[in-house]
């Protein structure tokens, strides 16, 4: 029985000719994993996971852990006292720790995840021209599936690194996280991966990268599945484009966007090459 997948088959970047670093993705076959503190969006990834909500038992439970983690060389008595003082003179719902703590997550995040952004479609108006030069740029479709599966098997099968892919969750009231609910894991996705209902037109999903950030990843030519010239996009970069496809190993499928006659519709005509 075929595999049923959970997310589409191709994924979809828009990118700006003009930029040597967006280029990339088709010359060098190139994709790279930002740290959640580039991105554009200011409060991408800052929802704050909160100790302070805790319970006193839970609440000692993470202060003992904390404690044994800052002071290796105490003994097992000492570890507990101290926690037992964070619990005693509520440190944890101190509006100072609570601060300290909520910076620490985001420098811990900024620093241990790299963030790949995808569109689940190729006919966005917005999305071409906030991430397609106002529609004089491309959009590059990868196929998911082999993309995903190359990093891990190929690229990073002897390192400890992680990796999967991840909708995007659109709300509309800033949220946060009780710490103590979910898993870490489930816990950090989720921040990694809701944004406010504004960004809901982008369709985004989110190649996350766990304890690697700021990386420039190479792929084979197979990953790329097509290719499409913007609405705007001039004949020279065009041609540049033409170049490059002719030297992969693959036929990556090539179109030109269009509008639509009679709709506010974005319409796509194959180019043989």
């Amino acid at each position: 029985m075929e595999k049923v997948l959970r997310y589409p088959k191709v994924l979809y970047k828009y990118r700006d000719w003009r930029d040597g670093f967006h280029k990339k993705i088709l010359s060098h076959n190139e994709v790279f994993f930002a740290s959640p503190g580039s991105l554009n969006d200011p409060f991408d990834c800052k929802i704050p996971i909160r100790f302070d909500k805790a319970n006193k038992q839970k609440a000692f439970e993470m202060a003992l852990r904390i404690i044994k983690y800052e002071h290796p060389t105490f003994d097992d008595e000492e570890h507990r006292r101290l926690a037992k003082e964070v619990v005693e003179k509520e440190k944890w719902k101190d509006p100072i720790n609570i601060e300290a703590q909520t910076e620490f997550q985001r420098q811990k995040i900024d620093r241990d995840f790299g963030v790949c952004s995808f569109s689940k479609r190729r006919n966005i108006n917005l999305v071409w021209t906030h991430y397609g030069a106002h529609h004089y740029g491309f959009c590059i479709g990868l196929n998911i599936t082999d993309l995903i599966d190359e990093i891990k098997n190929r690229i990073f099968s002897s390192i400890d690194l992680i990796i999967d892919l991840y909708p995007v969750n659109y709300v509309k009231k800033f949220p946060y996280i009780h710490a103590f609910e979910g898993s870490n894991v489930d816990n950090l996705i989720t921040v990694l991966t809701t944004k406010a209902i504004p960004w809901k037109y982008e369709n985004e999903f989110r190649l996350i990268l766990i304890n690697g950030t700021n990386q420039a990843v190479r792929l084979s030519d197979h990953v790329i599945e097509e290719v499409i010239f913007g609405i705007r996009m001039k004949d020279d970069h065009k041609e540049e484009i033409i170049q490059i496809l002719s030297t992969k190993k693959n036929k990556v499928q090539l179109f030109q966007a269009k509008l639509a006659e009679n709709s506010f519709k974005i319409l796509f005509d194959k180019i043989s090459y």
